[in-house]
């Protein structure tokens, strides 16, 4: 599956490139920063999913959203708990690569910055798919986030698929 982020203007990407490069060279230089760092970051991981387009989408979800007449290739993580059946939450943003790992890999590696805010992978998935992903890779997708929602049956269509 292809990995990229794509961001709808260059700012999120400028301002995180330096954020992320800022945590960086703090944590480097202060080991005592790193657990307020690893929180900032996990925020900031968070928060930039409204600044992107969603990257996958579930069959499954986007079926009930067709039934339930919703966009799901416009809805955004800040409205995803306006969108209600029966009073119960129907869908999840998913990160594909848990937002903590991708906190690790800024201030645990030299990696390339451009390369880890490239994983910050987004899926709009059912709340019960999501229930059962959770069950085994809540924190960690193991030899790859693509093979943990095949595991599970969890098919996904990136967003350049959808027609």
């Amino acid at each position: 599956m292809a990995n990229r982020c794509v961001f709808k203007d260059e700012y999120p990407t400028d301002f995180m490139k330096w954020f992320l490069g800022e945590c960086r060279k703090r944590g480097m230089a202060n080991k005592q920063d790193k657990g307020y760092l690893n929180k900032l970051l996990n925020r900031a991981f968070r928060y930039a999913t409204d600044a992107v387009y969603c990257d996958y989408y579930s069959d499954a979800a986007l079926a009930k959203a067709d039934k339930m007449r919703v966009d799901l290739t416009t809805a955004r993580w800040a409205n995803r708990d306006a969108i209600k059946e029966n009073g119960k939450k129907v869908f999840h943003l998913d990160h594909c690569n848990p937002v903590a790992k991708l906190a690790t890999r800024v201030l645990e590696t030299d990696e390339s910055i451009d390369d880890i805010i490239k994983d910050n992978l987004t899926a709009w998935i059912l709340d019960s798919e999501n229930d059962k992903l959770d069950e085994k890779y809540k924190s960690d997708r193991p030899n790859g986030w693509d093979k943990c929602y095949a595991e599970y049956g969890i098919i996904l269509k990136h967003r350049d698929d959808i027609k």
